[in-house]
């Protein structure tokens, strides 16, 4: 409707534009002023012929007008009342065109006012249908629909038929249960009564029966007690016994106070002479074994034994300590077994393995210097390849003291140092260690492996204890934690370390080799240990060998400071499995960080 009122207006506008360029008013309104164009001098002037107002020449010309203003101002004057005619019509038209401009108007608002009507009408007719619609889907469902209420119905009344049966079933079970347990009441009634009844031969017979069997079993626990008794009692005697062997040395060495040098020796060591992880175990001998093999005299045999002992004591031996400090050494035992670097010496049924204990330090190109003392004490210095220094002192029996590392830059660290005063061990009174062992292999994480190095700072007893000590006492060792070397797999009778099984220590040497660098004085424990398939002897001479092999590749391969490690072999003695035959689990090899126990606790 807008669109048609639009069109209609524009129509009339281009008319009267066409017809009158400038709309003439009524009488006595400002047109009425402007002159006709053929009695003015300028513009705007009134045409007469149309009764447009003329603003231009060009304009004038197009209307047929004068050719110039000057030709219009000489027209004969006689022309004036046909102009005024003229303008007359053109009133007249104008006021048409605007009769029918209005005309068109009306009509335009008239169409207008239907269409509204009519849309509202629509709008109306629409409202309407959508709600008889809302009122259709308020009406009853078609059949369709009907069909589908029925089935619901149906649907809901089977349902409530099986609810009421599961009702019944319910309450059938609930008296069934009911009857079930009076009848249970019923039959426990009797029991009680028929236990009140004397018992019959068979169950008297039957109670005999477990009357025995309860004392058995009674018998076989106080046994099972008095074993562990014994047992305990044994081990705290051998705890006694290890303690009273590792009392220590008088202190006052001439090698420790300065006394008289009687030997002094100095050499550098070769590839031949240096050990290594990869050398084969020499098998030992022992002592009937050689007499029969030999057809030697026991008197001779013996001489070889001490030549052998005093080999083993490394550089110790060259200083001809004599039958004395030999005398010391056995003790009262004798050599069981000897490999020309190690030998096992029997007292009383237990067995000590006697070697050199600074074999780790000689590696190819140290210079070793061993200044040998009137009382058979020494003093050995081992000058490594880097410049750094490690003095041992040693008592006239071989036993390692004291041993301290110089540094490069000339700092002193005392790894250990049994010549002053350690207190005895009264193994009764130390607290009950706990079993702390963690199971190394080459996948364990780095950082967890030197948590377990760093655990034996925690809990360790509050006193200090001499390398001795610690060597020789079990219930001392075991108050820190131990590592446990399942990635080391030694053959039968071999202590070689092959390069991928030295592989396998990776992680523990450079735990260990970090150690040692944060803490200079670290100190460890590398132990080894067999099951008891063997002789004894043998078993102690091949663990404490392992042992070295074991200490050997961490300082080949990985950088460990010879020094910081103490390698001793436990044989049998030490099982892991109490059981007796080829257990692999007590074939073993072990690192133990002992500095808290040299230290204090402190370590």
């Amino acid at each position: 409707m807008t669109k048609a009122i639009f069109h209609t207006t524009t129509a009339v506008a281009l008319v009267l534009g066409l017809a009158a360029p400038a709309p003439l008013p009524a009488q006595g309104d400002d047109q009425a002023n402007v002159p006709l164009c053929n009695q003015a001098a300028a513009f705007p002037c009134l045409h007469g012929a149309t009764g447009q107002v003329v603003r231009s020449q060009s304009q004038l010309m197009e209307l047929g007008g004068a050719n110039s203003r000057l030709g219009a101002g000489n027209r004969n004057a006689t022309t004036a009342p046909q102009d005024q005619g003229a303008s007359q019509q053109a009133q007249e038209r104008l006021e048409e065109l605007q009769r029918q401009a209005d005309q068109a108007r009306e009509q335009a608002q008239e169409r207008a006012e239907k269409a509204r009507q009519q849309a509202q009408e629509r709008a109306e007719k629409a409202r309407q249908q959508a709600q008889e619609r809302a009122e259709q889907r308020q009406q009853p469902a078609s059949e369709g629909d009907q069909r589908a209420q029925e089935r619901a119905e149906q649907a809901r009344e089977r349902a409530q038929e099986r609810a009421e049966k599961l009702e019944e079933a319910r309450e059938k079970a609930q008296e069934r249960a009911e009857q079930a347990r009076e009848q249970a009441q019923e039959r426990a009634e009797q029991a009680r009564e028929q236990a009140q009844q004397p018992a019959s031969e068979e169950d008297q017979r039957a109670q005999e029966r477990a009357e025995e069997a309860r004392e058995r079993a009674q018998e076989r626990a106080e046994k099972a007690r008095e074993q562990a008794r014994e047992r305990a009692e044994r081990a705290r005697q051998q705890a006694r016994e290890q303690a009273e062997r590792a009392r220590q040395d008088p202190g006052n060495l001439e090698a420790v106070q300065g006394g008289e040098v009687v030997d002094q020796r100095r050499r550098v060591i070769t590839e031949e002479e240096a050990r290594s992880s990869a050398e084969a175990f020499k098998k030992p001998a022992s002592d009937i074994q050689r007499q029969k093999q030999e057809g030697r005299p026991r008197a001779r045999a013996e001489d070889d034994d001490d030549n052998a002992l005093l080999k083993a004591l490394g550089t110790a031996a060259a200083a001809g300590l004599g039958a004395y400090a030999i005398g010391e050494l056995l003790d009262g035992g004798r050599v069981v077994a000897n490999t020309g670097e190690r030998v096992v010496v029997e007292e009383g049924g237990r067995y000590r393995v006697i070697k050199d204990d600074d074999t780790l330090l000689r590696r190819p190109g140290a210079e070793v210097e061993t200044e040998t003392y009137a009382d058979g004490s020494t003093r050995t210095v081992v000058t490594a390849q880097d410049g750094t220094k490690t003095v041992t002192i040693r008592s006239r029996t071989g036993r390692v003291l004291r041993r301290v590392r110089i540094l490069e830059d000339d700092r002193r660290v005392v790894l250990f140092d049994d010549t002053r005063a350690h207190a005895e061990v009264d193994v009764d009174a130390l607290p009950e260690p706990e079993p702390r062992e963690y199971d190394y292999t080459a996948a364990d994480a780095e950082e967890a492996l030197r948590q377990a190095l760093l655990a034996a700072r925690e809990g360790a007893p509050q006193r200090d204890f001499s390398l001795n000590q610690i060597r020789y006492i079990d219930a001392v060792r075991k108050q820190v934690p131990v590592i446990t070397l399942d990635a080391v797999n030694f053959r039968t009778n071999s202590a070689v370390i092959r390069p991928r099984e030295a592989e396998d220590l990776a992680a523990l040497g450079r735990a260990m080799r970090d150690t040692i660098q944060r803490n200079p004085g670290s100190v460890f424990l590398v132990e080894g240990h067999t099951d008891t398939v063997g002789p004894a002897a043998y078993n102690l001479a091949l663990s404490d060998r392992r042992a070295e092999s074991v200490a050997l590749a961490l300082s080949e391969y990985f950088d460990v400071p010879p020094a910081n490690m103490i390698v001793q072999g436990y044989g049998e003695s030490d099982l892991k499995v109490e059981r007796a035959g080829d257990i692999r689990a007590n074939r073993r090899a072990a690192v133990r960080n002992i500095t808290p126990l040299l230290e204090g606790g402190a370590g």
